[in-house]
């Protein structure tokens, strides 16, 4: 059976079986499908509005492209899929991980492109292998292995001597090697900038620029790659965010706009400026990916595939841990580990930094300061044990204005147009805590040393 068969047979199933949607909804996501992903993507919607799935209500919820879909006849020639493909009542679930093996092979060909010879014929493909995840895994180890990231095993220590001598004569030499600067002299100066390779963890409370901290150090460190002529990128996983809303936020706070003006009143000289920062935003190395759904894997294998066509990749930003669609297994925890685990290797395969964003625990927001350590990331016992450097975001100011009634400690006073930056943990270097400026209606940070322009 070919792969456009067995998705239909799936969507089939889902027309037809209410527990075939609910699986369905639950472990196939719309990027899994190639020839009916907008009908697909359609079913979903429906069936979490609570909607059944008829082909009335279909054919109204895709809407205008329903023609270039093949109209209504090719939805009733859907429905009919499983008898025409004989596929037996309460077989579904085996056509569901199929199209699933499928999807994850196709998004695999996408990414490598010719450099995997055997995904070139997908049907055959999926026939052949048995079990699709320890494929692909296997796969990207020696696809990232072949990048000239870590070769791993054991190795003689004669090796990692002489890379110690390399990096102490280059430190003597004045150069920066296991380091990379963030831009903010403040910063680098307190911690030495961020541990390459390495995973920053950089926790918080919703609303407090999370966010908005790790794309504005995206970009300085984009902006230094092309302003000193290195080869190299950045690349962010925007998972919460749309592309084009990410772009709004860092040009209209570079500029000390208030995000609301774009959407009310602008006067020509703020949009010819605003165009004239777009361009130069657009100019640097800096890569984004605004999927609303991505496992470890699949970040995994597009930055392995940016690294090779316009790295090395030295910076990436995932925002954030939680929305990382791995599997579930026993429990939540178990989960999110995995996730700092596979961040945590992909840091040493590529040679990089990766910051992973998170949320704390719910307890932080009950608490007269609202104040919150590496024992308040939502399951932090592996966060502690795997990432670089921890830091914590803390901005009362913006706190009181989403309505929190709080009492700041002394060393951290709720003074306007100032947030914190705290070091909760590094390996190697100092912790504390830094003052940054922060613009409320911006929703930009800045160094008080430093200035922001592309």
């Amino acid at each position: 059976m070919k792969i456009p068969e067995l998705e239909e047979a799936v969507i089939a199933a889902c027309m037809a079986d209410p527990e075939a949607m609910a699986e369905a909804a639950s472990s196939l996501p719309e990027d899994r499908f190639g020839t009916h992903q907008e009908v697909y993507s359609a079913m979903l919607e429906m069936f979490f509005a609570g909607d059944g799935v008829d082909l009335i209500s279909l054919a109204k919820q895709i809407g205008p492209d329903l023609d270039s879909l093949g109209g209504v006849p090719k939805l009733r020639f859907l429905k009919r899929s499983m008898e025409r493909l004989d596929v037996r009542p309460g077989g579904w679930r085996n056509w569901i991980k199929l199209v699933d093996g499928a999807g994850r092979l196709r998004q695999m060909a996408l990414f490598v492109g010719g450099y995997h010879e055997k995904l070139s014929d997908l049907d055959r493909a999926l026939m052949e292998i048995r079990d699709v995840e320890q494929y692909m895994s296997t796969f990207s180890t020696r696809f990232q292995a072949s990048l000239g990231g870590d070769r791993g095993g054991l190795r003689p220590i004669g090796e990692f001597v002489e890379e110690w001598k390399d990096i102490i004569g280059n430190k003597l030499a004045g150069k920066v090697v296991d380091r990379i600067p963030t831009g903010w002299p403040t910063f680098d100066s307190a911690f030495g900038g961020f541990p390459m390779p390495g995973l920053v963890i950089f926790a918080g409370l919703p609303g407090t620029g999370k966010t908005q901290f790790a794309i504005q150090v995206a970009v300085d460190i984009a902006r230094r790659i092309r302003d000193t002529g290195q080869k190299g990128c950045v690349g962010i996983f925007s998972i919460e965010m749309k592309g084009s809303s990410l772009v709004n936020r860092v040009i209209c706070g570079d500029m000390g706009l208030d995000t609301r003006k774009i959407n009310s009143s602008l006067e020509d000289w703020q949009a010819s400026r605003l165009y004239e920062a777009g361009d130069g935003l657009a100019a640097l190395p800096l890569y984004v990916d605004p999927s609303d759904y991505v496992t470890s894997e699949t970040i995994a294998y597009r930055a392995a595939a940016l690294h090779m066509r316009h790295g090395p990749l030295r910076f990436l930003v995932i925002d954030f841990a939680e929305l990382i669609g791995d599997k579930r297994t026993e429990s939540e925890e178990l989960r999110v580990s995995g996730i700092y685990r596979k961040a945590t290797s992909l840091t040493k395969t590529l040679d990089m930094t990766v910051m992973l964003l998170a949320q704390y625990n719910r307890g932080v927001a009950t608490r007269d300061s609202q104040l919150g350590g590496n024992s308040d990331i939502r399951y932090s016992s592996f966060a502690e044990i795997t990432a670089s450097m921890i830091l914590h975001g803390y901005n009362p100011v913006q706190l009181r204005k989403m309505g929190a009634s709080l009492r700041t400690p002394k060393d951290f006073p709720a003074i306007d147009g100032r947030a914190y930056v705290i070091c909760g943990k590094q390996r190697e270097g100092p912790t504390g805590s830094i003052e940054l400026d922060w613009n409320p209606s911006s929703t930009f940070w800045s160094d008080p040393q430093s200035e922001g322009a592309f």
